[in-house]
């Protein structure tokens, strides 16, 4: 098993031959889809666990707060990506060129999705210090349980899909500069 930062990425090179468009389908179908299944059942979890749970964990509000901003980035990237950027990039391909306008476009989608990697993993981060350290005692209600191991799943998802579009998507969007 190949690790990077404690993620598995014994995928990469299967990742790696895939041609851009594939690239795409594959963030689509494995993380987006994933994203959208997930973060609507960890928030409800979230929700109830700020009205049972908050004696047991003092911070849930904050761990909420923190998530729903989480969510909320992640959310607008994954649309921009669906809707923006990777329709875009077909196009892109489909008409084997770049004129200097596209070029252009080109240069500050691929800028605004890098920022907002890192705005998302900043939130991350947040959520990341406020469960650290947390640990569920055998009488914690089942969503409790089930909520912190959906964030530890979430957070594991969230890191391979940045490693994917930071090591594999990004370079290969920068090859595409060079078709004209």
């Amino acid at each position: 098993m190949q690790l990077v930062n404690n993620i598995n990425i014994s995928f990469a090179e299967d990742v790696s031959d895939l041609d851009l468009n594939k690239l795409m389908k594959f963030i689509t179908s494995e993380f987006h889809d994933y994203f959208s299944e997930n973060l609507p059942v960890i928030d409800t979890q979230l929700h109830a666990c700020v009205k049972v749970d908050q004696p047991e964990v003092t911070n849930m509000p904050e761990i909420y707060n923190s998530f729903a901003k989480f969510r909320d980035i992640l959310e607008q990237h994954k649309g921009e990506e669906q809707h923006i950027m990777f329709p875009f990039i077909k196009n892109i391909l489909n008409k084997k060129g770049i004129n200097g306008v596209k070029l252009e476009i080109l240069d500050k989608v691929i800028k605004n999705i890098e920022n907002e990697h890192k705005r998302i993993k900043s939130n991350l981060d947040q959520l990341d210090d406020l469960t650290k350290g947390f640990e569920i005692k055998a009488n914690s209600s089942a969503t409790l349980k089930g909520v912190y191991h959906q964030l530890g799943k979430l957070k594991h998802v969230y890191l391979v899909y940045s490693f994917i579009e930071v090591n594999y998507l990004y370079p290969k969007l920068n090859e595409l500069k060079n078709i004209i």
